[in-house]
Protein backbone atom coordinates (compact mmCIF):
# COMPACT_ATOMS: atom_id res chain seq x y z
CA UNK A 1 0.00 0.00 0.00
CA UNK A 2 2.99 2.25 0.33
CA UNK A 3 5.53 3.54 -2.12
CA UNK A 4 9.46 4.47 -0.47
CA UNK A 5 7.36 5.31 3.11
CA UNK A 6 4.47 7.27 0.86
CA UNK A 7 0.75 6.36 0.42
CA UNK A 8 -0.22 4.91 -2.92
CA UNK A 9 -4.16 5.57 -2.43
CA UNK A 10 -3.85 9.70 -1.00
CA UNK A 11 -6.66 10.98 -0.01
CA UNK A 12 -7.98 14.47 -1.81
CA UNK A 13 -10.78 14.25 1.82
CA UNK A 14 -9.05 13.96 4.46
CA UNK A 15 -9.99 10.72 6.60
CA UNK A 16 -9.93 12.50 9.93
CA UNK A 17 -13.09 14.04 8.94
CA UNK A 18 -14.77 11.39 7.04
CA UNK A 19 -14.40 9.49 9.90
CA UNK A 20 -16.96 11.97 11.66
CA UNK A 21 -19.57 10.50 9.19
CA UNK A 22 -19.39 7.53 9.37
CA UNK A 23 -21.83 5.06 10.66
CA UNK A 24 -19.62 2.97 13.20
CA UNK A 25 -15.98 1.59 13.02
CA UNK A 26 -15.47 3.47 10.07
CA UNK A 27 -18.05 2.61 7.63
CA UNK A 28 -19.34 5.19 5.82
CA UNK A 29 -22.52 4.94 2.93
CA UNK A 30 -21.81 6.32 -0.18
CA UNK A 31 -23.73 7.16 -3.19
CA UNK A 32 -22.35 7.02 -6.68
CA UNK A 33 -24.28 9.42 -9.10
CA UNK A 34 -22.75 8.19 -12.21
CA UNK A 35 -23.43 4.47 -11.71
CA UNK A 36 -27.27 5.63 -9.15
CA UNK A 37 -25.66 2.98 -6.72
CA UNK A 38 -25.56 3.03 -3.02
CA UNK A 39 -23.29 0.72 -0.80
CA UNK A 40 -21.40 1.07 2.51
CA UNK A 41 -17.17 0.79 2.38
CA UNK A 42 -14.69 1.70 4.92
CA UNK A 43 -13.31 5.53 4.76
CA UNK A 44 -10.05 4.41 3.62
CA UNK A 45 -11.71 3.44 0.00
CA UNK A 46 -12.85 6.58 -0.75
CA UNK A 47 -12.13 10.50 -1.34
CA UNK A 48 -9.26 9.17 -2.90
CA UNK A 49 -7.39 7.92 -5.86
CA UNK A 50 -3.67 5.80 -6.67
CA UNK A 51 -1.09 8.58 -6.89
CA UNK A 52 -3.26 11.65 -6.86
CA UNK A 53 -0.36 14.23 -5.79
CA UNK A 54 2.41 12.39 -7.68
CA UNK A 55 3.80 13.90 -10.74
CA UNK A 56 7.04 14.48 -12.79
CA UNK A 57 8.84 17.49 -13.39
CA UNK A 58 11.98 17.84 -15.63
CA UNK A 59 12.33 13.98 -15.12
CA UNK A 60 12.47 14.07 -11.05
CA UNK A 61 9.29 11.83 -9.48
CA UNK A 62 7.41 14.72 -7.50
CA UNK A 63 4.33 14.36 -4.86
CA UNK A 64 2.74 16.41 -2.48
CA UNK A 65 1.59 13.96 -0.45
CA UNK A 66 3.93 13.87 2.63
CA UNK A 67 3.58 18.10 3.25
CA UNK A 68 -0.74 18.00 3.14
CA UNK A 69 -0.30 15.32 5.73
CA UNK A 70 1.15 17.65 8.15
CA UNK A 71 -1.06 20.87 7.42
CA UNK A 72 -3.95 17.92 8.11
CA UNK A 73 -2.63 17.14 11.79
CA UNK A 74 -2.61 20.52 12.33
CA UNK A 75 -6.35 21.01 11.38
CA UNK A 76 -7.50 17.87 13.11
CA UNK A 77 -7.15 19.04 16.56
CA UNK A 78 -8.95 22.19 15.49
CA UNK A 79 -11.95 20.24 14.08
CA UNK A 80 -11.68 18.60 17.69
CA UNK A 81 -11.44 21.37 19.48
CA UNK A 82 -14.83 22.96 17.81
CA UNK A 83 -16.38 20.00 18.12
CA UNK A 84 -16.10 19.52 21.37
CA UNK A 85 -16.77 22.82 22.97
CA UNK A 86 -19.33 23.41 19.75
CA UNK A 87 -18.42 26.29 19.49
CA UNK A 88 -16.42 28.59 16.61
CA UNK A 89 -14.63 30.90 18.77
CA UNK A 90 -10.92 30.22 18.32
CA UNK A 91 -8.04 31.99 18.11
CA UNK A 92 -6.80 34.04 15.28
CA UNK A 93 -3.74 31.88 14.80
CA UNK A 94 -6.21 28.85 14.64
CA UNK A 95 -8.57 30.92 12.07
CA UNK A 96 -5.13 31.07 9.90
CA UNK A 97 -4.75 27.77 10.20
CA UNK A 98 -8.30 26.87 9.10
CA UNK A 99 -8.79 29.73 5.98
CA UNK A 100 -5.22 28.08 4.55
CA UNK A 101 -6.80 24.32 4.94
CA UNK A 102 -10.06 25.54 3.33
CA UNK A 103 -8.20 27.38 0.40
CA UNK A 104 -6.47 23.73 0.05
CA UNK A 105 -9.34 22.06 0.02
CA UNK A 106 -10.92 24.33 -2.45
CA UNK A 107 -8.35 23.40 -4.95
CA UNK A 108 -7.29 19.45 -4.34
CA UNK A 109 -10.00 17.46 -5.33
CA UNK A 110 -10.58 16.11 -8.48
CA UNK A 111 -13.11 18.24 -9.41
CA UNK A 112 -10.92 21.13 -10.34
CA UNK A 113 -9.03 18.72 -12.46
CA UNK A 114 -12.31 18.23 -14.44
CA UNK A 115 -13.17 21.83 -14.26
CA UNK A 116 -9.34 22.73 -16.20
CA UNK A 117 -10.11 19.98 -18.17
CA UNK A 118 -13.63 20.56 -19.75
CA UNK A 119 -12.40 24.24 -20.09
CA UNK A 120 -9.12 24.40 -21.53
CA UNK A 121 -11.40 21.48 -24.25
CA UNK A 122 -14.29 23.92 -24.71
CA UNK A 123 -11.61 26.49 -25.50
CA UNK A 124 -9.92 24.55 -28.04
CA UNK A 125 -13.02 24.02 -29.45
CA UNK A 126 -14.57 27.40 -29.52
CA UNK A 127 -11.12 28.57 -31.30
CA UNK A 128 -12.11 25.80 -34.20
CA UNK A 129 -15.82 26.98 -34.39
CA UNK A 130 -14.58 30.74 -35.73
CA UNK A 131 -12.44 28.92 -37.79
CA UNK A 132 -8.91 29.41 -35.98
CA UNK A 133 -6.40 26.50 -35.75
CA UNK A 134 -5.17 26.55 -32.22
CA UNK A 135 -1.84 24.85 -33.10
CA UNK A 136 -0.80 28.16 -35.19
CA UNK A 137 -1.31 30.00 -31.58
CA UNK A 138 2.06 30.17 -30.14
CA UNK A 139 2.45 28.19 -26.99
CA UNK A 140 -0.60 26.28 -27.94
CA UNK A 141 0.00 22.62 -26.58
CA UNK A 142 -2.57 19.77 -27.19
CA UNK A 143 -4.65 18.83 -24.02
CA UNK A 144 -3.76 16.01 -22.02
CA UNK A 145 -3.98 13.75 -18.76
CA UNK A 146 -0.25 14.67 -18.14
CA UNK A 147 -0.63 18.49 -18.36
CA UNK A 148 -3.95 18.57 -16.63
CA UNK A 149 -2.46 16.98 -13.85
CA UNK A 150 0.42 19.46 -13.83
CA UNK A 151 -1.50 22.36 -13.80
CA UNK A 152 -3.40 21.14 -11.02
CA UNK A 153 -0.46 20.57 -9.06
CA UNK A 154 1.11 24.16 -10.15
CA UNK A 155 -2.25 25.58 -8.74
CA UNK A 156 -2.34 23.63 -5.44
CA UNK A 157 1.12 25.13 -4.76
CA UNK A 158 -0.14 28.38 -4.80
CA UNK A 159 -3.10 27.23 -2.63
CA UNK A 160 -2.62 30.27 -0.17
CA UNK A 161 -3.92 32.76 -2.38
CA UNK A 162 -6.87 31.71 -1.71
CA UNK A 163 -6.95 31.89 2.01
CA UNK A 164 -7.72 35.44 2.86
CA UNK A 165 -11.02 35.05 1.05
CA UNK A 166 -12.17 32.27 3.83
CA UNK A 167 -10.39 34.27 6.73
CA UNK A 168 -12.32 37.60 5.76
CA UNK A 169 -15.84 36.04 6.11
CA UNK A 170 -18.27 36.41 9.03
CA UNK A 171 -18.00 32.13 10.75
CA UNK A 172 -20.61 30.48 11.83
CA UNK A 173 -21.37 26.89 12.98
CA UNK A 174 -24.13 25.05 12.55
CA UNK A 175 -25.60 22.09 14.11
CA UNK A 176 -28.14 19.45 13.28
CA UNK A 177 -29.07 16.17 14.75
CA UNK A 178 -27.87 12.59 13.92
CA UNK A 179 -31.75 11.79 12.95
CA UNK A 180 -30.88 14.82 9.91
CA UNK A 181 -27.24 14.54 9.09
CA UNK A 182 -25.54 16.75 7.07
CA UNK A 183 -23.81 15.17 4.09
CA UNK A 184 -20.11 15.60 2.54
CA UNK A 185 -18.93 14.79 -0.63
CA UNK A 186 -15.82 13.97 -3.30
CA UNK A 187 -15.92 18.05 -3.53
CA UNK A 188 -17.28 19.39 -0.11
CA UNK A 189 -16.68 23.36 -0.25
CA UNK A 190 -20.01 24.44 -1.29
CA UNK A 191 -20.98 27.91 -2.46
CA UNK A 192 -24.20 29.72 -2.79
CA UNK A 193 -25.51 33.54 -2.86
CA UNK A 194 -29.05 34.66 -2.70
CA UNK A 195 -28.34 37.53 -5.04
CA UNK A 196 -28.94 38.27 -8.77
CA UNK A 197 -26.34 39.58 -10.91
CA UNK A 198 -27.63 38.55 -13.60
CA UNK A 199 -25.12 37.89 -16.97
CA UNK A 200 -22.03 38.06 -14.33
CA UNK A 201 -23.05 35.55 -11.84
CA UNK A 202 -23.45 35.47 -8.23
CA UNK A 203 -20.53 32.66 -7.24
CA UNK A 204 -17.46 33.15 -6.19
CA UNK A 205 -15.21 33.71 -2.88
CA UNK A 206 -15.25 37.04 -3.38
CA UNK A 207 -18.58 38.19 -4.70
CA UNK A 208 -21.09 40.08 -2.11
CA UNK A 209 -23.53 37.96 -0.59
CA UNK A 210 -21.67 34.76 -1.47
CA UNK A 211 -21.92 32.12 1.58
CA UNK A 212 -19.51 29.06 2.08
CA UNK A 213 -20.03 26.14 3.79
CA UNK A 214 -18.00 22.90 4.92
CA UNK A 215 -19.06 19.88 6.69
CA UNK A 216 -17.19 19.11 9.54
CA UNK A 217 -19.42 16.06 10.71
CA UNK A 218 -22.73 14.78 10.63
CA UNK A 219 -23.88 16.94 12.77
CA UNK A 220 -21.71 20.13 12.42
CA UNK A 221 -21.17 22.32 9.78
CA UNK A 222 -19.04 25.78 9.07
CA UNK A 223 -20.27 28.49 7.10
CA UNK A 224 -18.43 31.49 5.90
CA UNK A 225 -20.90 34.22 4.82
CA UNK A 226 -20.10 37.71 2.89
CA UNK A 227 -19.42 40.80 5.08
CA UNK A 228 -23.06 41.99 3.49
CA UNK A 229 -24.73 39.17 5.48
CA UNK A 230 -24.11 41.26 8.70
CA UNK A 231 -25.26 44.16 7.13
CA UNK A 232 -28.56 42.84 6.43
CA UNK A 233 -29.14 40.43 9.46
CA UNK A 234 -28.18 43.64 11.36
CA UNK A 235 -31.02 45.46 10.04
CA UNK A 236 -33.40 42.63 10.22
CA UNK A 237 -32.48 42.38 14.15
CA UNK A 238 -33.01 46.04 14.45
CA UNK A 239 -36.30 45.91 13.49
CA UNK A 240 -37.16 42.65 15.60
CA UNK A 241 -36.28 44.32 18.62
CA UNK A 242 -38.31 47.56 18.18
CA UNK A 243 -41.27 45.12 17.00
CA UNK A 244 -40.78 43.11 20.43
CA UNK A 245 -40.69 45.93 22.78
CA UNK A 246 -43.21 48.29 20.97
CA UNK A 247 -45.70 45.52 19.98
CA UNK A 248 -44.49 42.14 21.06
CA UNK A 249 -47.81 40.47 20.13
CA UNK A 250 -47.26 41.48 16.77
CA UNK A 251 -44.06 39.38 16.51
CA UNK A 252 -45.29 36.00 15.00
CA UNK A 253 -47.25 37.95 12.18
CA UNK A 254 -44.25 40.49 11.25
CA UNK A 255 -41.08 38.47 11.77
CA UNK A 256 -40.75 34.96 10.33
CA UNK A 257 -39.36 33.04 12.96
CA UNK A 258 -38.42 34.60 15.78
CA UNK A 259 -36.41 32.22 17.37
CA UNK A 260 -34.06 31.38 14.53
CA UNK A 261 -33.27 35.04 14.76
CA UNK A 262 -32.22 35.11 18.41
CA UNK A 263 -30.05 32.16 17.66
CA UNK A 264 -28.40 33.60 14.87
CA UNK A 265 -27.89 36.37 16.59
CA UNK A 266 -25.81 33.95 19.64
CA UNK A 267 -24.43 32.45 16.92
CA UNK A 268 -22.85 35.18 15.16
CA UNK A 269 -21.95 37.06 18.31
CA UNK A 270 -20.54 34.16 20.59
CA UNK A 271 -19.26 31.01 17.97
CA UNK A 272 -22.29 29.03 19.23
CA UNK A 273 -24.07 26.80 17.12
CA UNK A 274 -26.92 27.89 15.15
CA UNK A 275 -29.60 25.21 15.22
CA UNK A 276 -30.70 24.26 11.93
CA UNK A 277 -34.16 23.55 10.81
CA UNK A 278 -34.75 20.65 8.38
CA UNK A 279 -35.31 22.43 5.50
CA UNK A 280 -31.44 23.65 5.80
CA UNK A 281 -29.60 20.84 6.08
CA UNK A 282 -32.07 19.65 3.11
CA UNK A 283 -29.99 22.88 1.38
CA UNK A 284 -26.67 22.04 2.51
CA UNK A 285 -26.89 18.66 1.27
CA UNK A 286 -28.08 19.76 -2.27
CA UNK A 287 -25.38 21.61 -2.40
CA UNK A 288 -23.49 18.94 -1.69
CA UNK A 289 -24.97 17.28 -4.24
CA UNK A 290 -24.74 19.84 -6.73
CA UNK A 291 -20.57 20.42 -6.10
CA UNK A 292 -19.93 16.56 -6.20
CA UNK A 293 -17.77 15.28 -8.78
CA UNK A 294 -19.25 11.73 -8.18
CA UNK A 295 -19.72 10.83 -4.97
CA UNK A 296 -21.74 11.78 -1.73
CA UNK A 297 -21.14 10.39 1.30
CA UNK A 298 -23.74 10.04 4.55
CA UNK A 299 -23.61 8.53 7.78
CA UNK A 300 -26.84 7.01 7.00
CA UNK A 301 -28.24 4.88 3.66
CA UNK A 302 -31.25 7.32 3.00
CA UNK A 303 -30.10 9.43 0.00
CA UNK A 304 -34.10 10.18 -1.47
CA UNK A 305 -32.99 13.98 -1.95
CA UNK A 306 -30.14 13.10 -4.08
CA UNK A 307 -32.25 10.83 -6.69
CA UNK A 308 -35.31 13.48 -6.40
CA UNK A 309 -32.55 15.82 -7.50
CA UNK A 310 -30.89 13.66 -10.11
CA UNK A 311 -33.94 12.21 -11.79
CA UNK A 312 -35.31 16.37 -11.85
CA UNK A 313 -31.77 17.43 -13.08
CA UNK A 314 -29.44 14.34 -14.57
CA UNK A 315 -27.17 16.85 -15.37
CA UNK A 316 -26.44 16.64 -11.93
CA UNK A 317 -24.59 13.16 -12.56
CA UNK A 318 -21.96 15.04 -13.23
CA UNK A 319 -19.79 18.12 -11.19
CA UNK A 320 -19.81 21.66 -11.90
CA UNK A 321 -18.37 23.11 -15.37
CA UNK A 322 -16.63 25.85 -16.72
CA UNK A 323 -17.62 26.72 -20.62
CA UNK A 324 -16.10 29.14 -22.93
CA UNK A 325 -18.78 30.57 -25.04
Amino acid sequence: MRRNGLAKKQHYVPRFILKRFTERKDQIWVFDKQKHRKLKTNIKNIGAEGGFYDFQIKGYEVTFEPSLGKIEGSVSSIFKKIIRNESIAITDEERIVLSNFFALQFVRTPQWRHMWDNMTKSLVQVLRDRGLDPEGIEGYEEPSKEKTKLAHMRQLYNYREFAPHFYSKIWVLLKTTEKHPFWISDNPISLQNMNDFGFYGNIGLAVKGIEIYFPISKTFCIGMWSASHEEQFNQMYEKYLKIKQMAPWLIQQAIDDPEYIENLKVGIDTGSPIPSKHENVINHNSLQVKYSSRFVFSSNDDFSLLEEMIEAHPELREGPKLRVS
